[in-house]
Order: C-alpha cells, then structure tokens, then sequence
C-alpha cells in the first residue's frame, strides 16, 4: 500500500471518530436504537470507503506490476542485447527503438525491443 492510501485511510479513521463524536454529541433524546442505528450506519459508509480505497490501492499495484513484467529499464534492455545503456539511450533518441516514460524512468516494450532486434 503506497504512503499516499495510507494516509487517506488514516484520514478516513479520523473521519470516523469525527462521525462517532457528532453522533454522541446529539441531544440525549433520540431513543437507544436510533443512536445505534444512526453509529452503524456512519461506520459502514466509511468502512465502504475504506474498502473503495483499498481497492484501488491493490488495482494499481497490480498495473504497476504488468509494466514491470511487459517492459524492460534501458538497463535491462542493454543487459539483453549486451550493449551500453548509451547505445540504448541513442537508439531511443534517433527513434530507432520505441520507448516511453513512466516517471522518471524509460521503459521499452518487449513487442518493440523484439522489432528492434529483427
């Protein structure tokens, strides 16, 4: 789970708490079963957002883990086809071979590294 869902979750308990409290700080007359009733229903919204955020999280995850076995770094790249990264770079930068950023970093596609190579 990347830092930035932790938070958001973090955030959501806090929101909780803060749902609980305005619940409790109601007028003492709202009858027993309201007052459950009104504290479940506040936990399971956020319970589900939760769930929604989790979600999400593990999505990513798994995207972020299909690139990595889709693509090779110029690194990987260079490692296969046993030559410098500063001829994989070249090749990049005279659009001999297809690559694209994520982040900071290339990746190639292993469908355009095997058109290179042919």
């Amino acid at each position: 789970m990347t830092k930035k869902n932790q938070k958001e979750i973090s955030g959501l308990s806090a929101e909780l708490k803060r749902a609980l409290k305005s619940v409790v700080a109601e007028p003492i007359a709202q009858s027993h079963d309201d007052f459950v009733e009104r504290v479940s229903q506040a936990t399971r919204e956020i319970f589900e957002r939760i769930k929604k955020k989790q979600s999400k999280a593990i999505e990513i995850q798994q995207s972020i883990e299909r690139i990595n076995e889709e693509t090779f770094t110029i690194q990987e790249a260079a490692s296969l086809l046993k030559v410098s990264t500063k001829t994989i770079r070249r090749e990049i930068t005279r659009n001999n071979l297809e690559a694209f950023k994520v982040g900071w970093i290339w990746r190639i596609t292993k469908e355009k590294l095997k058109r290179y190579v042919q």
